[in-house]
C-alpha cells in the first residue's frame, strides 16, 4: 500500500491566480537582499552567497541560475560597493556570462565576460561593503506554471508562512487550492520564491497541466501536503509554530543544510528524495535562520515516521548447559563442566538469518526489530554491512534505546535503495551471536 498524503500546513488568500505556461517571472522580477563575497582576477568573478540568512535569497538563486547554462549571460544591476579605505562608492551594472554554478541554491557562481561597470580592480570583496544588493535579470525563454499571490498579509495568511521547498531541492510537496475549480487536487510543488513587487510565486511542476484562474476576492484556502503519517504528538501540535529543520549529513564533505517555516509535522515528513547518505534532522522551534543561535537554541531530535512492512521480535536467551562424569565413590556424578550458549529467537523462533522480502513499493523496505524484551538486558548490539563484522553500516538505519528497555529496536528505513541488501547484527553478551538480515526485493 502506498505512503498517504497528509495535510502539514494550511493558510488563507484572498488574491490567489494560477498561471500555466507563463514567462517565469523569476526572471524578470525576482529580489535579492544578500550580499555576496567575491574574488575578482582578471576577467573572472567568483560570487559566494553560501553565508546568507535568506531562505528567499537563496530560493531565488536556485530558480534563476537553474534556467541557466554555461555560456549564458545576464544582466546585473543596482549593486553598491563602499571601498573601506577611500570611502568611494562603486556600482555593480552591466553584464556577466554564467561560467559554472554549484551548491544546493547555487549559492557559488563563476562569471567572466564583464561588461559596463568599469574599475573593478582585482581582489576580494567583502559581503558587508555592499550597501545595496546586486540584482539579476535575464530573458531566455524559460516559462513555469505558477501559483500567485498578489496582496499576500502577514504570517500566517501568506504563502511565505507554508515553508515550500518542493522538488528543486529533492522534496516531495503537493499544494492544494480549495476554491478553484479549474486547477483541482493536488499539484506538486517546484519552488517558492518572493518577486520584487511583494507578490509571491509558488513554481508548480513542469508536468502538470494548468489553466489561467483567477480567484481574486475569494477566501481561498490553501493546503500543502507531504507523504508519510506524522506521529501522534506532531499532530496535536500547533502548526501555526513554525521553526528551522537543521540536516546534519554524516558523510564526509556533505555540509548542514537549513530551511526555515517548518512546523513540527513538516519535521517529521520531511523526506529528502535525493539523499543518498545518512540524514540526521533537528528542528528548533519558533526561530527562523536569522534568529536560529545553536548555541542557545534547543531542538527536537530526528524523530522517525514510517509505515513499517513488518516488526519482529528479538530476545537473545542464554541457557547453561552442565556435564557431569560418574564418581567412582558411591556413584554420584561429579561436575564435569558447564558451558553457557546463547540463542537468537525472531518471533520465539530459533534462528541466526531473517529473510526480510519487500514489496514493489518504494517506500515498504522499512521494518522494525523489537529489542525491548527484559531477556536483552546486557546486550551490546551493533550493525554492520559485511560478515565479518568490520563495515559499520550506514544508511537509513537505527538503533534505538537500550537493549531489555521498552522503546530498544533496529528499525531500517531503506527507502532510498530498490538493492538486495545483506545487514548483519552483532550481539555480545555472554557469548557473541550474528544474525543476518537478508532484505529481498521483489
Amino acid at each position: 500500500m502506498a505512503v498517504p498524503l497528509t495535510v502539514v500546513k494550511s493558510t488563507q488568500s484572498f488574491t490567489l491566480e494560477f498561471v500555466g505556461a507563463t514567462a517565469n517571472p523569476c526572471l524578470t522580477k525576482g529580489i535579492i537582499n544578500s550580499t555576496p563575497n567575491v574574488l575578482a582576477s582578471g576577467n573572472s568573478y567568483f560570487f559566494n552567497y553560501s553565508h546568507s540568512k535568506n531562505s528567499n535569497d537563496l530560493k531565488f538563486l536556485k530558480i534563476f541560475f537553474d534556467t541557466m547554462s554555461v555560456g549564458n549571460t545576464c544582466a546585473f544591476s543596482s549593486g553598491v560597493y563602499v571601498n573601506i579605505d577611500t570611502g568611494a562608492k562603486t556600482t555593480w551594472s552591466g553584464q556577466f556570462t554564467l561560467q559554472g554554478k554549484t551548491g544546493a541554491y547555487n549559492e557559488f557562481l563563476y562569471f567572466s565576460g564583464l561588461t559596463g561597470t568599469s574599475g573593478l580592480a582585482a581582489g576580494i570583496y567583502d559581503a558587508n561593503l555592499f550597501t545595496d544588493a546586486i540584482q539579476f535579470t535575464t530573458i531566455n525563454g524559460s516559462t513555469a506554471n505558477i501559483l500567485l499571490s498578489k496582496l499576500p498579509n502577514n504570517d500566517p495568511l501568506n504563502l511565505k508562512y507554508l515553508g515550500l521547498y518542493g522538488s528543486d531541492f529533492g522534496y516531495e510537496e503537493y499544494v492544494e487550492v480549495e476554491k478553484s475549480a479549474l486547477n483541482t487536487g493536488r499539484i506538486p510543488v517546484k519552488n517558492f520564491t518572493v518577486l520584487n513587487d511583494g507578490s509571491e510565486v509558488v513554481l508548480l511542476s513542469q508536468s502538470s497541466t494548468i489553466t489561467n484562474e483567477n480567484l481574486y476576492f475569494q477566501n481561498s484556502l490553501v493546503s500543502t501536503y507531504m507523504r508519510g503519517i506524522p506521529s501522534i504528538e506532531a499532530l496535536n501540535y500547533d502548526e501555526t509554530i513554525n521553526g528551522v529543520v537543521r540536516y546534519n549529513y554524516v558523510d564526509p564533505g556533505v555540509f548542514t543544510r537549513f530551511i526555515e517555516y517548518q512546523n513540527k509535522k513538516q519535521f517529521e515528513l520531511r523526506y529528502l528524495t535525493t539523499a543518498t547518505y545518512d540524514i540526521l534532522k533537528s528542528w528548533y522551534q519558533n526561530t527562523t535562520l536569522k534568529t536560529l543561535n545553536l548555541s542557545t537554541n534547543t531542538p527536537i531530535t530526528t524523530p522517525i515516521s514510517l509505515e513499517l512492512l513488518k516488526i519482529y521480535h528479538l530476545t537473545y536467551r542464554n541457557s547453561v548447559v552442565t556435564d557431569f562424569v560418574a564418581s567412582t565413590d558411591f556413584q554420584i556424578p561429579l561436575l564435569l563442566s558447564t558451558t553457557s550458549i546463547n540463542e537468537i529467537y525472531v518471533d520465539e523462533i530459533v534462528t541466526n538469518t531473517l529473510t526480510i522480502t519487500a514489496g514493489s513499493f518504494v517506500r515498504d523496505i522499512n521494518f522494525k526489530i523489537d529489542l525491548s524484551d527484559s531477556r536483552n538486558y546486557g546486550t551490546l548490539i551493533s550493525a554492520f554491512a559485511d560478515r565479518s563484522c568490520s563495515i559499520p553500516l550506514t544508511g537509513l538505519s537505527y538503533l534505538l534505546g537500550t537493549p531489555g528497555f521498552e522503546g530498544a529496536a533496529f528499525v531500517f528505513a531503506g527507502t532510498e535503495t530498490r538493492l538486495n541488501t545483506n545487514i548483519f547484527l552483532k550481539l555480545e553478551r555472554e557469548t557473541t551471536s550474528i544474525l543476518e538480515l537478508i532484505i529481498l526485493v521483489n
